[in-house]
């Protein structure tokens, strides 16, 4: 970017510029994030990668692989009221805002505060990570506690506005105040996870249009910064017609790490983390020497690499795996070490059954705490035999899996949880706006389907086949035949030689035929009736010869079609014979018979 400074490290921006946006002064060094860190006064880390969970401002130290984001979402926080910055599920946009953004204005606050006594600016994430609130509480009241607690962080003695002050007037009031005398001090919201609110709150609510407000007062001292998912993104057009033409424009796209910013993401936090130990102390990894043979760090983004981006989550996943195996381990007293030095190697990936069996590992632990049938039911379509991700929506997997849409909404929620990540969110299809779900990462269909196999998929088959079948039977038995043969077919997908499903279908088939007739519509009637006979007939192939009582009814059905609906009493003579076989001297089939030979002109 031309507008941008250069950064300590030579890595590609995965951000887009925004035409127009002059240099800007900062008051502040373009520098690493870390370098302003106090990572001399904190405690040592037992280990400087974090998994699977978001970075927050503590974790700063570590954060690398991101600078030049960083710098570029920082410069268009502070000169637009309104940045909108979105990625996919994720892609580390919490991370990047916490450890970077937030830490980087932060240490400026510090500085401001050494310096002038006053911090002049506050900086606040809402939710914050222990915000376990879950929409119990009023959005705006949350968001005024958190923007409360973070400027009550470095000036405690601020005064609090009155409560019946609307948003304007008490960001204002706060603004003011963090620049002293001068009453020039500037505010910084940043509102993470957006979604979440346009998921679970009205955006016709009180906060919609305070926010709507702040945002067009050009007046107001305060910038903010919306991050959310790209399936999400649309949603925002509710804002478009409220808030003034061009502040919605400002939008910057986070995406997935390159091979260059990820190996700065494995090997940075290494060394910072070696900054605090002594020389014998010290951790390594194969690779680290020019001269080495092994290199652990290009074997482990060779495994992790998705159709050219790193899935930052997994990334660390398996880098606090394997810290953990050689590192944390090997300090318990009862482990002898093998040498002197703690290394991360190659052969301890490969022990751990390499990237793939670390993955494997932590769904087979993740899966231990939930519903095991619901997921393995809700798994089941979300991943193909051939390993192909395919997504839902909540309803289509409620429909197909027969749970209850609260019940698997809930489900897909944890999975795709920070804790978890086995599922993410995508776009809604253009059919629909509701979001979808499937899995969070290629390589995490492989592991899935061995543990649908461990789960036992023959039994989770047998259950959806009883699901699907009862539910037929009881649409069948409420005259609803269109969604009867819905679920019969279902079934059928499951056990194709299941002649109870087979002959279910036929009668509902039949059933409809005589609904087309008594409306007159003679054509539209023959052809259910041959669907319908087409059914009995695989139902009857299903069979043995000597199920005779399931024989007889599919025998009786197709005559009674032959004789009363398409007239063909030779058929028809055929099927009441063979009913007779399978239940003989039968009343019914007798008396039938007996109709089609006279009308056959075959009486005797």
């Amino acid at each position: 970017m031309n507008n941008r400074q250069k950064s300590t490290h030579p890595e590609k921006t995965s951000l887009k510029k925004i035409p127009g946006l002059e240099p800007l002064n900062l008051n502040i060094e373009v520098d690493s994030v870390q370098e302003n860190s106090d990572l001399a006064n904190r405690k040592l880390s037992d280990t400087p990668y974090i998994g699977l969970n978001p970075y927050s401002e503590k974790d700063a130290d570590f954060f690398f692989g991101r600078q030049q984001d960083i710098d570029i979402i920082t410069k268009n926080l502070r000169a637009w009221r309104l940045t909108v910055l979105y990625g996919d599920s994720g892609v580390g946009k919490s991370s990047v805002l916490r450890a970077g953004v937030v830490n980087k204005l932060r240490q400026e606050i510090k500085q401001n505060l050494e310096d002038y006594g006053i911090p002049k600016l506050a900086v606040v994430v809402f939710p914050s990570l222990e915000d376990k609130s879950h929409g119990k509480e009023n959005f705006l009241e949350r968001l005024f506690k958190q923007i409360e607690t973070g400027i009550k962080k470095f000036q405690p003695d601020i005064n609090l506005p009155e409560r019946q002050m609307s948003l304007v007037e008490t960001l204002k009031d706060w603004a003011q105040q963090l620049g002293g005398k001068t009453r020039k001090g500037k505010l910084f919201v940043i509102l993470d996870q957006f979604e979440q609110y346009l998921l679970k709150y009205s955006p016709k609510d009180k906060f919609a249009s305070e926010f709507v407000d702040a945002i067009n007062d050009p007046f107001l001292p305060v910038n903010f910064l919306i991050s959310i998912r790209t399936e999400s993104l649309a949603k925002l057009d509710y804002f478009k017609e409220l808030i003034e033409e061009d502040l919605l424009k400002n939008r910057l796209e986070l995406k997935p790490l390159n091979e260059e910013s990820a190996r700065e993401a494995i090997i940075k936090p290494i060394e910072k983390y070696n900054e605090q130990l002594s020389s014998e102390e010290k951790v390594h990894y194969e690779g680290e020497k020019v001269d080495d043979e092994k290199d652990l760090v290009k074997e482990v983004l060779e495994q992790i690499d998705s159709e050219g981006d790193i899935q930052t989550p997994y990334l660390q996943l398996v880098m606090k795996r394997l810290w953990e195996e050689e590192v944390l381990m090997k300090r318990l007293p009862e482990k002898k070490r093998e040498d002197d030095l703690y290394c991360l190697r190659l052969k301890t990936l490969k022990d751990l059954g390499h990237v793939l069996g670390i993955i494997n590992d932590h769904i087979n632990n993740k899966l231990q705490l939930v519903d095991k049938e619901a997921v393995a039911r809700t798994f089941y379509y979300l991943v193909t035999p051939s390993c192909q991700r395919i997504a839902y929506s909540v309803s289509d997997l409620a429909f197909y899996t027969g749970l209850k849409r609260d019940k698997l909404g809930k489900l897909l929620e944890k999975l795709a949880d920070a804790d978890n990540r086995i599922l993410r969110t995508v776009k809604s299809s253009s059919q629909t706006n509701e979001q979808r779900y499937e899995i969070f990462y290629d390589a995490l269909a492989q592991p899935i389907l061995e543990w649908l196999k461990r789960y036992s998929l023959k039994t989770l088959r047998k259950n959806e086949f009883e699901y699907w079948y009862e539910e037929a039977r009881d649409q069948k038995n409420n005259k609803h035949y269109e969604e009867a043969i819905n679920y019969y077919d279902q079934a059928l997908k499951i056990s194709p030689q299941d002649y109870d499903s087979l002959y279910g279908r036929g009668s509902s088939l039949e059933e409809l035929g005589r609904e087309q007739k008594r409306q007159g519509n003679s054509q539209e009637a023959r052809e259910f009736y041959r669907k319908a006979i087409e059914s009995f007939n695989q139902a009857l192939e299903a069979k043995p010869k000597n199920s005779k009582p399931q024989n007889y009814w599919a025998w009786n059905s197709r005559g009674c079609i032959e004789l009363y609906e398409l007239e063909q009493y030779d058929k028809a003579i055929e099927s009441f014979n063979q009913a007779l076989e399978a239940k003989p001297n039968d009343d019914k089939a007798l008396r039938r018979l007996d109709e089609a030979l006279r009308k056959a002109g075959r009486y005797e």
